[in-house]
């Protein structure tokens, strides 16, 4: 399970929330963390607050009906949606770095450099 956001994961979360739903461009209704395997999460571990995506309830609702699979043959890699994210609110690995240390550094470190943001 994911812990409390931080103060700066939680101003990323607000400006994700500002955002359309990365699937149909409607209101943002609900902040997806997405369960990737690339992520470094399985069944029932989210991905950290800074990986969120912007999706409105129905989307929200399909990837919980389809699971991780057939929901991005329908809509998109989750890693990728992430990505584009990142660019639309400006979010730098420096920014997402910031105050963490061990584990959670580590984790996200591999997830940025993975994705090829660094």
């Amino acid at each position: 399970e994911v812990s409390k956001p931080s103060a700066t994961e939680l101003e990323h979360m607000q400006a994700v929330a500002e955002l359309p739903c990365v699937c149909c461009g409607a209101r943002c209704d609900e902040l997806h963390h997405p369960r990737s395997l690339f992520l470094g999460c399985g069944t029932g571990l989210k991905a950290p607050h800074w990986c969120v995506i912007p999706l409105c309830k129905k989307h929200h609702d399909d990837y919980h009906r389809l699971g991780n699979g057939p929901w991005e043959q329908r809509y998109g890699s989750q890693v990728d949606l992430m990505v584009a994210v990142w660019a639309k609110t400006r979010l730098t690995p420096e920014k997402m770095f910031e105050g963490l240390s061990g584990k959670p550094l580590a984790r996200l470190q591999r997830i940025v450099e993975a994705v090829g943001t660094t």
